[in-house]
């Protein structure tokens, strides 16, 4: 376990990156104060309770006593995004109404090879937030003979900040703190880490891998990728570095990632050891290469859209400033060129109806000698190639038999 103190919210984040970045590791919030981080909050002196030392809790960090009185404002921790699976309850209750609805419907249920990266590490991350008041410190002298201030102590300077803070709280100086408590390597379980040895005075300290032996055995497609990766998500530089390359018109995976290699070699790692193929932080899979490629073809369709819909719309006004200088004879051509148009955008817009065909299952005896008795078309608002089709086929029906018209077309007595 260690223990940092930061001045302010950023470097509290680019601490946890750090972190992160350096043990192959990803955390999410598990839960954080409305007021953590805004250091733009003026704590009430009178209502808020004062402290000069915290034991470590369970949602805490122990802070040690340095004769500064201060006031908490906030908690944040962080969990392993592979530890505990907080959404058990809900995947059991789906699977559970989805059982019963395949049970009344009489289907067969559909069963999906699904896994979880859910493995229960217990690492954590804790970040309290504090405001400390440095004009209301204990004196030298008592911090030297006493470990802890006394009662007597501590009430006198909680009546002072009080005061101080009724009647002129504008000249009170306040500083906001962030104790952060980060876990060692022997925290994380059930999954691979990179985490720093310095028992070898010879070389140095160097980076090991803990837990390697739980990474996913599950089989890969070995035509994509050659070694098994592991959860977290890529690094966010890795990730620009992979659209820029989708946008340069590179389309395979092969060709991505040997030149993303050579990016975190010769770039993110220069005269340092690369990392392993295993972490997939600096080593995408084929999967998320394709699925960039799929976000840049998307994005190039919506932006052509996009484009095609402001066109349209200046084409419209352009339009409409026009028709206020027609005369009528001219504005009246021009409505009707303008609903033919607005037709033939509806008609496009609707979705295209097939002819379709439906059997009589019972007919009366006068109707059955008829070639027409066991076909219907039914169709009111037919295109004009559909019109035709349905022409061809009566005029059909009329020349053949209807048994072999019905062997045809797929159409049972």
């Amino acid at each position: 376990m260690e223990i940092r103190v930061l001045e302010s919210f950023e470097s509290v984040r680019q601490c946890i990156q750090d972190y992160e970045q350096q043990s192959f590791t990803h955390f999410v919030t598990y839960n954080k104060s409305p007021l953590f981080g805004k250091e733009e909050f003026v704590p009430d002196a009178n209502k808020c309770r004062l402290h000069f030392w915290s034991h470590c809790g369970k949602m805490g960090v122990p802070i040690r006593y340095d004769g500064v009185p201060f006031v908490h404002v906030g908690r944040w921790s962080l969990v392993c995004h592979q530890g505990r699976d907080t959404g058990l309850r809900r995947k059991t209750k789906y699977i559970e109404e989805r059982r019963k609805k395949t049970e009344l419907t009489g289907t067969a249920p559909t069963v999906r090879k699904t896994s979880t990266k859910k493995v229960n590490c217990p690492a954590q991350i804790y970040v309290s937030h504090i405001v400390k008041y440095p004009q209301f410190k204990v004196p030298e002298q008592f911090l030297t003979e006493n470990s802890l201030p006394t009662e007597q102590l501590r009430r006198v300077m909680k009546r002072k900040i009080r005061t101080k803070h009724k009647y002129n709280r504008l000249t009170m100086e306040r500083l906001h703190r962030y104790y952060v408590r980060l876990p060692s390597s022997t925290d994380h379980q059930g999954h691979p880490l990179v985490s720093r040895s310095t028992d070898d005075h010879l070389q140095g300290p160097r980076d090991i891998i803990s837990n390697s032996s739980t990474l996913d055995r599950r089989n890969v497609n070995k035509n994509r990728d050659r070694h098994r990766r592991t959860k977290e998500p890529i690094d966010d530089r890795v990730s620009k570095k992979l659209r820029e390359l989708v946008s340069l018109g590179y389309t395979s995976t092969a060709v991505i990632r040997a030149e993303l290699n050579k990016f975190v070699i010769k770039e993110l790692f220069v005269g340092q050891q690369p990392p392993p193929a295993m972490f997939r932080r600096f080593n995408p899979t084929s999967r998320d290469i394709l699925n960039a490629l799929h976000r840049v073809k998307q994005d190039a369709a919506q932006q052509r859209r996009s484009c095609l819909l402001s066109l349209c719309e200046s084409i419209m006004t352009s339009i409409s400033e026009s028709l206020e200088t027609l005369d009528d004879e001219s504005l009246s051509s021009a409505c009707e060129q303008l609903h033919s148009v607005a037709e033939q955008l509806k008609n496009k817009s609707q979705p295209k109806q097939d002819c379709s065909v439906s059997v009589h299952p019972q007919l009366p005896a006068e109707e059955a000698s008829s070639p027409f008795s066991f076909v219907t078309v039914i169709e009111e608002n037919q295109a004009p190639h559909e019109e035709f089709l349905c022409a061809d086929l009566k005029q059909e029906l009329n020349s053949s038999d209807s048994e072999d018209i019905a062997y045809k077309y797929g159409v049972e007595e």
